[in-house]
């Protein structure tokens, strides 16, 4: 064979080779994960990452979808992640890596109707009551019995059973819900302050992403170790508390 051939077979190659790294590159350019509407926390957990990621190149895209449809989509490779569950919500999904920083930390309360609320309520009246919560919510769902509770698609409407006396209680995370009650205006519920459940909440990427999956996991770390994350979740915090005495106005 001439010289000339093995140059153009030598430079087709190396074009391949240019194509495929370019088209993993660009896989990995622009990520879609799954967040949820009406959810206070989510654009606290979408606000450390897109910092995250934007120190490894990445656009981060995010599609609203109820709680357990996200993670499922996410496991089977439908969107490439999912944005925040606890640990034990995520131990059933076989194709999901958990990036281990944790992104927030979910609180979980009772809301009920009245003008006021006791401090605290005992498991064993939730368990014989009705209580509305957010399906696919793992924390509620280990310490609530099945048969009290009361799967909803979301928090708005975990809060609305509560209001038209479906049921007596909603269990649902506190950021979430005063937002929520004070969107409304809904001066009628109260809020018992002893939390029902807490849960650290981690962001989860599908393993075709595993490599990324660790270099975010770094970078996380290095966020939490120098303080950012705790940074950008106290102005995430303020930014919320100040939308809630506006709509509370």
């Amino acid at each position: 064979m001439s010289f000339a051939f093995h140059r153009m077979r030598a430079r087709a190659v190396a074009c391949g080779a240019f194509l495929v790294l370019s088209m993993t590159a660009t896989a990995q350019d622009s990520l879609e994960i799954a967040t949820l509407d009406n959810s206070a926390m989510g654009p606290l957990a979408i606000s450390v990452l897109r910092q995250a990621y934007g120190k490894l190149g990445v656009d981060l895209k995010t599609r609203v979808l109820p709680l357990r449809r996200g993670v499922q989509m996410a496991d089977r490779g439908e969107i490439d992640g999912d944005l925040l569950h606890s640990l034990p919500s995520l131990k059933e999904w076989d194709n999901l890596i958990v990036v281990r920083v944790p992104l927030a930390r979910a609180v979980f309360v009772a809301y009920m109707v009245g003008d006021t609320c006791p401090l605290a309520i005992a498991r064993s009246e939730l368990a014989t009551a009705r209580v509305a919560y957010m399906r696919g919510t793992r924390a509620v769902e280990d310490v609530v019995p099945t048969q009290a509770l009361l799967a909803t698609t979301n928090n708005l409407d975990a809060l609305r059973h509560v209001q038209r006396g479906i049921a007596q209680y909603a269990v649902i995370g506190q950021l979430e819900g005063d937002a929520l009650v004070a969107k409304h205006k809904w001066r009628h519920l109260c809020k018992v302050s002893e939390p029902v459940a807490s849960a650290d909440l981690f962001h989860s990427l599908n393993k075709r992403h595993g490599q990324l999956a660790e270099r975010l996991e770094l970078v996380l770390q290095e966020m939490s170790d120098s303080g950012e994350i705790r940074r950008i979740w106290s102005r995430e915090i303020q930014r919320v508390r100040a939308g809630l005495q506006q709509a509370g106005e």
